[in-house]
């Protein structure tokens, strides 16, 4: 399928790597980057895929709707795409659907959610009511909305009650075949690793609390990212007495290489996690996943059965015992059996079905 994947641009996070991700199964297909992020542009056309882009880093007017929309629509009517993916709902794309959508019904539309919609539309922001409206404008326009589990399903049923219909849920994927496992050494202290950027409400101060009352013998705990939350973990880290047992390794491109060298991921996030991309990506190697029930984070993980659900603080001594004991094993085993769900084959041929049904 001919599929039009539009992106903001001027970052690079977990729902540009899906695309890139997406670019290696995609022959036909073209993402549209609307902000020149130089990056961006070079890991998606490392796959192979059509990458087109239209504005610089800091440039985005809505003035600017028009001139993507017939794009898009010389794209169409030339039989060079068949169906638009819109991932970032903003003040500019939202308007750039209403407008596709008004030139031409019958182009296929979908948003991609990937993210508690509330925050994707910035509740915290004077912009919210703005964004908010026409999302609600949108949702009437667009064919399918595709959220990235049943959590964010939830969030955008609360905000367009009236669209249940056109609601999809389409869990995130990985290539799998990235991911190597490395055996762990017996009688060496654990390695606790965390993924994801440092901001407060991935939760890593909470991390470094639970850690701080753990036997310090048993672990190590490296995370991996950088962001502006950064500095404050830095003296929390001195705070809680752990500078030997903590090591900020800042970003890395190898993450795929090196996950498989732990034993555990630990992800405590403040807020609802949108999916958890980075759990999977553990389970695929056998680490075994140390996560709260913020989320969609329980709807990968299966307390104690592909994973640790910690809903009590205090039992994570005896959990971080239990796993250097080598009791809790057979969690390593069932998290790489269910990590086998969530292929980026998967996702993308429930992708080109959501697309193909609206289409018909």
């Amino acid at each position: 399928m001919k599929l039009l994947h539009v992106l903001v641009g001027g970052t690079m996070g977990g729902v540009e790597q899906l695309c890139a991700d997406f670019g290696y199964l995609e022959n036909d297909s073209t993402i549209l980057v609307l902000k020149k992020y130089d990056p961006l542009i070079t890991k998606l056309k490392n796959t192979g895929v059509k990458v087109v882009t239209f504005f610089d880093e800091s440039t985005l007017s809505a003035f600017n709707v028009s001139k993507i929309t017939n794009y898009i629509f010389e794209q169409y009517k030339s039989g060079k795409i068949e169906s638009v993916v819109i991932h970032h709902p903003c003040i500019f794309t939202l308007l750039l659907c209403i407008r596709l959508k008004k030139i031409n019904s019958k182009i296929p539309v979908a948003f991609y959610i990937h993210a508690d919609l509330n925050i994707v539309l910035m509740s915290d922001s004077r912009k919210y009511v703005v964004h908010k409206l026409l999302f609600k404008l949108a949702a009437k326009k667009v064919d399918v909305i595709i959220a990235i589990s049943k959590y964010v399903s939830d969030t955008i049923l609360r905000m367009v009650p009236n669209q249940r219909e056109k609601i999809r849920v389409n869990y995130n994927g990985i290539i799998l075949e990235n991911f190597l496992h490395y055996d762990h050494e017996n009688g060496k202290p654990l390695k606790i690793v965390y993924v994801g950027r440092l901001v407060e409400e991935k939760g890593v101060q909470n991390v470094l609390k639970v850690l701080s009352s753990a036997n310090g013998e048993l672990f190590h705990f490296d995370i991996i990212g950088d962001g502006p939350y950064k500095s404050m973990l830095d003296r929390m880290v001195d705070e809680y007495n752990l500078r030997d047992k903590v090591t900020f390794l800042g970003r890395i491109e190898n993450v795929p290489e090196v996950l498989g060298k732990y034993d555990i991921l630990i992800h405590l996030p403040e807020c609802g996690e949108g999916f958890g991309i980075n759990v999977v990506e553990a389970m695929s190697v056998g680490l075994i996943c140390i996560v709260n029930n913020h989320g969609a984070l329980c709807e990968i993980i299966e307390n104690m059965v592909n994973g640790i659900v910690l809903e009590n603080n205090e039992l994570f001594n005896a959990y971080l015992s239990d796993i250097y004991d080598g009791k809790l094993d057979y969690i390593k085993e069932n998290a790489k059996i269910s990590a086998q769900n969530y292929s980026i084959q998967n996702t993308y041929s429930n992708l080109q079905q959501f697309m193909t049904i609206e289409n018909d």
